[in-house]
């Protein structure tokens, strides 16, 4: 078998529907067709990257992604805005989410990408600040590995029904942690967000209120921010735009996780809706306060 054998073999069982709960691939409008429009991506790219895991990964966005649809699978995913026609980016993400979930692809880290690969987004990042190219890194499409469709995980999609996943807590709760982090973490998270946009004396800010806090609540967090934070480049930032960033980073390093307040014991809660979304600082004696 050829190292792309894998990607011919998931379009095959696509076309057969061989697999076991691949019919609830095929209920959800749309999946499958994402589903092929990924592995067509690994097989037509001759330029595809390799992680540091040696398998293949694709560099797509919505706008790469829409561009491989058929008509009758575009229909699904855009509409016509003032005469020009929009990708429905929302339900778009969603249905990506879904097929992580179900473990037909995954979003890859930055930390997964090559040292090679990593070192040529770093030194794009200096260039850009330096006014030599107009790519804006930071906002980069994700990298995704193309997973095999035989160790896939349909089923989960059967759990999922008519419930909302569009927050992080949800699928928390529904997956664990892993597949949380996935959907909504991108692959330049680790590199674009914390030190390097932030900067690192609002970084460390962040971290040390949320520990000397124990709990505090991503709103709470957010209006401190806004009011007492810069970013890495002097300006300040927008409530709304902290809060953003704050629920997208992921903390775990520093034993910090979002959650719903009401998923913690009696003693932590906040005395504040049971739903709101609060950061909780669990320390440990590896606890440690510091870059990635």
């Amino acid at each position: 078998m050829d190292d792309k054998e894998v990607f011919r073999n998931n379009l095959l069982l696509l076309k057969e529907q061989k697999i076991s709960h691949i019919i609830t691939l095929k209920r959800i409008s749309g999946l499958s067709a994402l589903c092929r429009i990924f592995n067509q991506s690994i097989l037509e790219n001759g330029n595809n990257l390799m992680l540091s895991n040696k398998h293949y990964c694709v560099q797509l966005s919505m706008s790469d992604i829409c561009k491989q649809m058929s008509k009758r699978t575009q229909k699904k995913y855009s509409y016509y805005q003032q005469g020009k026609l929009k990708i429905n980016k929302d339900l778009l993400r969603h249905d990506i989410r879904l097929l992580i979930i179900a473990e037909v692809i995954r979003k890859v880290d930055f930390k997964d990408l090559t040292p090679h690969v990593q070192k040529n987004i770093s030194d794009k990042k200096k260039d850009f600040n330096d006014g030599k190219i107009t790519d804006n890194p930071y906002v980069s499409a994700p990298y995704y590995e193309v997973l095999d469709l035989n160790n896939c995980h349909l089923e989960r999609l059967t759990k999922i029904k008519n419930k909302d996943i569009s927050s992080y807590p949800i699928v928390q709760q529904l997956f664990g942690d892993q597949l949380a982090d996935n959907c909504f973490n991108s692959t330049m998270r680790d590199y674009k967000n914390g030190l390097d946009s932030w900067g690192e004396a609002s970084f460390k800010s962040i971290i040390e209120t949320i520990q000397k806090n124990k709990v505090i609540s991503i709103k709470y967090l957010s209006e401190y921010c806004a009011h007492n934070l810069s970013l890495d480049n002097g300006k300040y930032k927008p409530q709304t735009w902290w809060h953003k960033q704050l629920r997208g980073f992921d903390f775990s390093q520093y034993n910090i996780v979002l959650c719903k307040n009401n998923k913690l014991g009696k003693r932590k809660q906040l005395s504040i809706y049971g739903g709101t979304l609060v950061f909780y600082y669990h320390k440990k004696k590896d606890a440690k306060l510091g870059g990635n």
